[in-house]
């Protein structure tokens, strides 16, 4: 089976406005290779691009910069599933210091995700265990797609 990752925003906006070549534009880039597929949800779709747009626009982009780097995060959006942002679960959602944060769970959750891919120390998903889906870094997930094309 496919891995089906959920990314928090954080990872987008690293690989997206980051120092070249760090591992989370690595990580995205090595995707389509390894047969791996983004799940978005309206919400974590909505918040990417709010912040990806707001981040141009602090770092004073031109409208065509502006417009490029949207449409590169609508392709990804277009080639990744959708998936239902509202958990319909009878299980607890898993308890998070960063409720803001929790859509990622929910879309992780809805989706069969096998990893959601996070940067956020804080939030308290990369702390999680009990799930059905790995929480892991960029670094993390390179590291283990490394070590499955090696056996």
């Amino acid at each position: 089976m496919a891995n089906k990752l959920v990314v928090d925003t954080c990872v987008f906006i690293e690989a997206f406005f980051g120092d070249e070549g760090n591992d989370s534009e690595v990580m995205l880039g090595k995707l389509d290779k390894v047969g791996a597929r983004l799940l978005f949800s309206q919400d974590t779709i909505g918040e990417l691009m709010y912040i990806v747009k707001r981040t141009c626009n602090e770092l004073k982009w031109s409208p065509e910069e502006t417009n490029d780097i949207l449409q590169e995060v609508t392709s990804l959006f277009r080639l990744g599933k959708s998936v239902n942002g509202i958990y319909k679960g009878k299980d607890p959602l898993p308890l998070i210091e960063d409720l803001t944060d929790v859509m990622f769970i929910k879309a992780s959750i809805n989706g069969r995700a096998t990893h959601l891919v996070t940067l956020d120390h804080r939030s308290g998903i990369l702390g999680l265990t009990d799930t059905s889906f790995k929480c892991i870094t960029p670094s993390q997930y390179l590291e283990e797609i490394q070590t499955s094309q090696e056996t």
